[in-house]
């Protein structure tokens, strides 16, 4: 249920971040999506791969997602 609960917040935080560029808030989105990356993203994937393992193979869609999250927030940090 953990893996599913920071999956949702991932998908609500990347939907902030859009809405933030659409409004070209640049501040916003690199602030968003430093906040995504270092307290939702980084800690998920760290615990997909210690515990995550308990669910197998459940834990490899998610470290995927997590992984792809991950790759979204540092190209909003490069921009």
């Amino acid at each position: 249920m953990y893996l599913f609960i920071i999956e949702e917040s991932i998908q609500t935080l990347g939907m902030a971040i859009y809405q933030a560029k659409k409004s070209n808030r640049t501040d916003l989105v690199r602030e968003l999506a430093q906040y995504t990356l270092d307290n939702v993203i980084k800690p998920a994937i760290a615990f997909c791969n210690t515990y995550g393992m308990a669910t197998y193979p459940l834990n490899q869609a998610y470290w995927i997602f997590y992984d792809s999250s991950k790759k979204l927030m540092e190209t909003y940090l490069a921009e």
